[in-house]
């Protein structure tokens, strides 16, 4: 396997995980930010914006304590 190949399939993978925490990030600030945490319920769209990053960079994390 050479480097392009390798470099598509990483690639591949990582445009995968975008996208399930892109979609993961939409459904947990529509319906479940607060049973992650409790003191979300008051926030604004600003916090909302600003802590969509960390849900789609950490939402494997996010999952599981949502899925609990």
């Amino acid at each position: 396997m050479d480097m392009t190949a390798v470099t598509y399939l990483f690639l591949g993978f990582l445009g995968i995980y975008l996208i399930i925490g892109i979609l993961f990030s939409t459904v947990i600030l529509i319906k479940g930010l607060s049973s992650l945490d409790p003191n979300t319920k008051s926030s604004g769209v600003g916090f909302k914006i600003i802590i969509i990053p960390g849900l789609i960079a950490f939402w494997p994390i996010l999952w599981r304590k949502w899925m609990k």
